[in-house]
């Protein structure tokens, strides 16, 4: 029968039999160590996570009273904070000389194999230890931004980018679809590079131009209306997409003159891809999700780095919307994680560019349809997203408890979905 060494300050009752209470790692003789982190656990906790089988396995937990509900397996989540907390792990792994934060981060850099249980099995008031160091950003960034006769809107965008910015290795390409010819005399003396090509609009294509014109060892793609408001993006962003295991990289948005958040991350629920707390005031929300870089099933194209060896292109067939979606999907599922830098901030000027789908009904209906379109390509995604519970409201992307009250909301009134 597996032993189990519980570091812990007082005897905990638990109805598996085989363990020993420990004041140290140095005095654990069991095959698994659970880390208690001064949390109250569950009488049946060590039952439920002796079953994955895994060599870290962590449960969710309530802390100050509120119930955290947590992601599956977060790699760089986990290296800005420990959102992991009380866990169980394989006893031969373990350096002990390292607190259980710096196990976690090492264990996690190393490969192992980490299970979530998505129950309460521990309750108390303990504060996320946090990581301060910083990944080094090198090379150059390809800023890409698709545009057409919106030369006042896009000069904002570009004066901010060029006075704001610390990095200063980049370039600024410009993808136009069809600008008249005053515009694009303007539109190529402020740009690096200067793309023409017309066409109808299509987001992905316009991209994809851009890109093939792209120097850059990594590509941010970037929507006219954004503002930078952090002095530090470029660097914060680039960085993060350098990873080894790292797709796509989103910024938080804001809207105009505010923190009112536009985006931090997309979840992917049964209502489809929505916008993580969109319309809320940031206010360090749902146990830190709005601070710290955070793993999530995919970022907005509206501001989207990436390591230009792992562009996979926008699929063409995304020519307005799940664009954006649809890539980071396509990232998920080849293994890599997408990352929301809360740390790069700028405003987004929503749908200056081309009006709001959300207030139209021809257009909702083709958004509509292009959702089918998603999830018809990625099937095992439909109403799946490890790194957001099921516990959690299925219908908005406000972080809310999962409530049988809750009924299914008309999608032209107040439901948000990503553009």
């Amino acid at each position: 029968m597996i032993k189990v060494s519980i570091i812990t300050d007082e005897n905990i009752a638990q109805s598996y039999g085989n363990i020993e209470c420990i004041k140290s790692l140095y005095d654990a003789s069991g095959d698994y160590v659970l880390f208690t982190c001064g949390c109250t656990m569950d009488t049946k906790a060590l039952s439920h996570m002796l079953k994955l089988q895994k060599d870290v396995v962590y449960c969710d937990e309530k802390i100050g009273g509120t119930i955290f509900r947590k992601p599956d397996y977060s790699p760089h989540t986990l290296m800005s904070h420990n959102y992991i907390g009380p866990c169980l792990i394989r006893a031969e792994l373990l350096d002990k000389s390292k607190t259980l934060y710096e196990n976690l981060i090492a264990l996690s850099a190393k490969g192992a194999s980490f299970g979530h249980v998505s129950q309460v099995l521990a309750e108390g008031n303990r504060r996320f230890e946090e990581n301060t160091s910083a990944y080094e950003a090198k090379g150059k960034v390809s800023i890409i931004i698709p545009s057409k006769d919106n030369y006042d809107v896009l000069k904002r965008c570009i004066h901010s980018i060029r006075d704001k910015s610390t990095y200063k290795n980049y370039e600024i390409i410009i993808a136009d679809n069809g600008s008249g010819a005053y515009t694009q005399e303007k539109y190529a003396a402020i740009a690096d590079k200067y793309v023409y090509r017309k066409m109808d609009f299509n987001f992905s294509c316009m991209c994809n131009t851009g890109a093939e014109k792209a120097e850059g060892d990594a590509l941010l793609f970037l929507n006219d209306d954004t503002e930078v408001i952090s002095h530090d993006w470029l660097e914060k962003m680039l960085s993060l997409a350098l990873l080894k295991n790292a797709g796509a990289i989103g910024a938080k948005l804001y809207y105009p003159q505010s923190r009112v958040i536009q985006h931090c991350g997309i979840i992917n629920i049964s209502n489809g891809p929505v916008h993580a707390f969109i319309g809320q005031e940031d206010n360090d929300l749902y146990f830190g999700r709005s601070r710290y870089n955070y793993n999530c099933i995919a970022v907005t194209g509206a501001c989207l780095c990436i390591d230009k060896n792992k562009f996979l292109g926008f699929d063409e067939n995304f020519s307005i919307a799940y664009n954006d979606v649809d890539m980071c999907f396509s990232l998920y599922e080849k293994g890599l994680y997408n990352i929301v830098c809360n740390d790069a901030l700028l405003y987004h000027h929503e749908s200056l560019s081309r009006g709001n789908d959300l207030i139209d009904k021809n257009k909702m209906k083709r958004l509509l349809s292009e959702r089918k379109k998603l999830y018809r390509k990625h099937m095992e995604l439909l109403g799946r997203d490890p790194f957001y519970s099921r516990r959690l409201t299925q219908l908005r992307g406000d972080f809310k408890e999962y409530s049988v009250k809750d009924t299914l909301i008309s999608p032209y009134k107040t439901l948000r979905l990503v553009l």
